[in-house]
């Protein structure tokens, strides 16, 4: 049966090629991802500098082999880089004091408790987008809507020093990532060989499967802003 479905898949291939050819598609632009809620790795009463905005690109194929009242249907499959992210963030070293109000004035070394630590942070997010497209040409121009998966790793680190004696403490280093998905909607237009995409992702997020507490400051929708070429 496998045997089979692989002759089957070869000889398909090919005829989708025939009838269509693949479209080769690079692009690089602007992303943004969303923010963790308040407490997590940041704290608005205390002083923060997040930068959540970062360069992407995308490197994709795509192919419009079928029609259906006037749209041409086919899928786009596209190794996508959202970017990288970092924040320099003050918060209390302990999860129960976040919002208490500490000062660090009066911090006890060994339990942490009444301490500030200052993290430096910063991670990035790429993965693989499959996705099925729907495009109808509009005079010279061709709009198109597409609407997948995108399956990423995120990869989150931070270094934690003692604020503001830095000597108060050893600093700690943590990094940690993992596999997620999640759904994605976009809008795409071509004008010869331009190529522009405007893309949201549901949920994107800085975390460790099967790991107590290790989540990181990307929380949430992201969007990407990207225009290249189409051949």
């Amino acid at each position: 049966m496998k045997r089979l479905l692989a002759i089957l898949l070869l000889c398909w291939i090919p005829a989708l090629a025939q009838a269509e050819p693949l479209r080769l598609e690079a692009q690089f632009g602007s992303c943004k991802y969303g923010l963790a809620a308040n407490g997590i790795w940041h704290n608005e009463a205390m002083p923060t500098d997040i930068d959540l905005r970062s360069s992407c690109w995308q490197l994709g194929v795509s192919q419009v082999p079928w029609k259906y009242r006037g749209l041409d249907l086919g899928w786009r499959v596209a190794y996508v880089d959202l970017g990288r992210y970092k924040a320099d963030n003050i918060f209390a070293m302990r999860d129960d004091e976040q919002f208490t109000g500490v000062s660090g004035d009066d911090c006890d070394t060994d339990s942490k408790r009444g301490c500030l630590g200052r993290g430096k942070i910063n991670g990035r997010t790429r993965g693989v987008s499959i996705g099925a497209v729907a495009e109808r040409p509009l005079g010279s121009v061709r709009l198109g809507l597409e609407a997948g998966g995108y399956f990423y790793y995120n990869r989150f680190s931070v270094t934690v020093t003692a604020h503001p004696d830095e000597s108060a403490w050893r600093s700690m280093s943590f990094t940690w990532g993992d596999i997620h998905a999640t759904p994605y909607l976009g809008a795409t237009a071509k004008y010869g060989y331009l190529f522009a995409t405007s893309r949201f992702y549901g949920h994107v997020r800085a975390g460790e499967h099967d790991c107590g507490g290790c989540s990181g400051i990307t929380h949430g929708p992201a969007w990407q802003l990207t225009a290249g070429i189409q051949v």
